[in-house]
């Protein structure tokens, strides 16, 4: 995981470097997001922040910062002989970068962004996790390592002005290092964060 960081980052600072003189724009994203591993989270809510750096009028690149809540599903569940049940939430921050694609004409009525990129997501558990076998009961905090994951998705906008539109998209967030998760200091699972998600957001051109 340490070498797929240390390329992100690098990849970042090659990019900002090199797309000094291109047309920018900052877009704002608030989302949701249905995970797959449904049995341990509820869903997902979050606000992803880019700047875009367009190269050429078809293709761009996109720094993203964001924060998100992912809630875990309280739902009382069996596994290994025991009666277990998460309780809390998981404060998660996504960064990275995005490769960017419009494909439709300058003259469309509406525009079409196709994404896909890489995020180092930074997680802080806040979830307890209580377990019985109905004669012993114990509880902690789960201990949550970040993880590494790639997005693909697609966005339709519709300007307000010529600096100015509204936007809503989908897509796909995929796992590609998980980072494992503590119980009482023993690995008991991984983080999966992978799921379907949906987004609206406000473009503004700078």
């Amino acid at each position: 995981m340490k070498r797929v960081c240390g390329l992100l980052v690098f990849g970042i600072l090659v990019v900002s470097s090199v797309c000094y003189a291109a047309d920018a724009e900052l877009r704002l994203r608030p989302y949701y997001l249905i995970p797959g591993q449904d049995d341990y989270w509820d869903y997902a809510l979050g606000v992803d922040a880019r700047y875009v750096f367009w190269t050429n009028p078809n293709m761009g690149i996109a720094l993203s910062g964001g924060l998100a809540t992912w809630k875990a599903n309280d739902d009382v569940f069996f596994e290994d002989g025991l009666a277990a049940q998460l309780d809390g939430s998981a404060l998660v921050m996504p960064l990275g970068a995005s490769v960017l694609i419009r494909p439709m004409p300058a003259d469309a009525q509406f525009d079409l962004t196709l994404e896909g990129g890489l995020r180092y997501v930074v997680v802080d558990s806040n979830v307890d996790l209580a377990a019985t076998d109905f004669y012993y009961y114990a509880e902690d905090e789960l201990d949550i390592e970040n993880g590494v994951v790639g997005v693909i998705g697609a966005e339709f906008g519709f300007p307000l002005s010529d600096a100015m539109g509204l936007s809503f998209g989908f897509g796909y967030q995929f796992d590609i290092s998980e980072g494992d998760v503590e119980w009482f200091g023993v690995d008991i699972e991984e983080f999966e964060m992978e799921g379907f998600y949906f987004n609206f957001g406000l473009n503004i051109g700078l």
